[in-house]
């Protein structure tokens, strides 16, 4: 599971700076995908954060854009560093 969730932090930076040149740094094909359902479905006035979309739902508040960006990044880049040190720092190394 340390390889595939590498793999999945790598795929999501990927998303969000190099598709992010031609979409808006942050893009993420499954939010995509997932707004044109909600859309369908009738949801409408949808956030650009997917993250934003479900805190505001739990808390119940409209938490400013600019919070819920910087949590998801700081989350994000501590999820990369735990990725890398537990992928190629570990004692136990992965084969």
């Amino acid at each position: 599971m340390r390889r595939f969730h590498l793999w999945v932090v790598g795929i999501t930076l990927f998303c969000w700076l190099f598709l992010g040149i031609w979409y808006g740094i942050g893009y993420c094909p499954v939010t995509e995908w997932q707004w044109q359902v909600k859309e369908q479905l009738g949801e409408h006035h949808l956030p650009n954060s997917f993250v934003k979309y479900h805190l505001d739902r739990i808390t119940g508040q409209d938490i400013p854009d600019n919070i819920v960006d910087f949590i998801t990044l700081g989350s994000f880049l501590l999820a990369i560093v735990c990725a890398i040190k537990v992928n190629f720092f570990s004692a136990q190394k992965i084969r």
